[in-house]
């Protein structure tokens, strides 16, 4: 059985030069069928940082970008190991 109790504990320290989206970086549930569209959330996310002002250093966008993101990630997994525990009854072994 896989565990998804980390991921929503999601963090991860911005390393220069670097950055993850979609599924690359969090593990998620499949109960609700929100991984791709927080994927492409995450594209649109890092396209407005990159695309924002070219004065803003390129290693700060990114890093904007990333605590965002796992923000994010980190409330839809919650979400979604909420509706596996409450819609089917799968227990996890994670505290909601």
């Amino acid at each position: 059985m896989a565990h998804f109790g980390h991921a929503a504990r999601l963090s991860r320290e911005s390393t220069p030069g670097l950055t993850m989206l979609g599924h690359a970086l969090p593990v998620m549930p499949p109960f609700i069928g929100k991984g791709v569209n927080l994927a492409l959330l995450d594209a649109l996310d890092l396209l407005e940082a990159l695309d924002g002002d070219p004065a803003r250093d390129l290693d700060n966008a990114v890093a904007g970008f990333e605590q965002t993101m796992q923000h994010r990630t980190s409330r839809e997994i919650r979400s979604c190991l909420q509706v596996g525990h409450y819609a089917y009854g799968i227990d996890l072994g994670f505290d909601l």
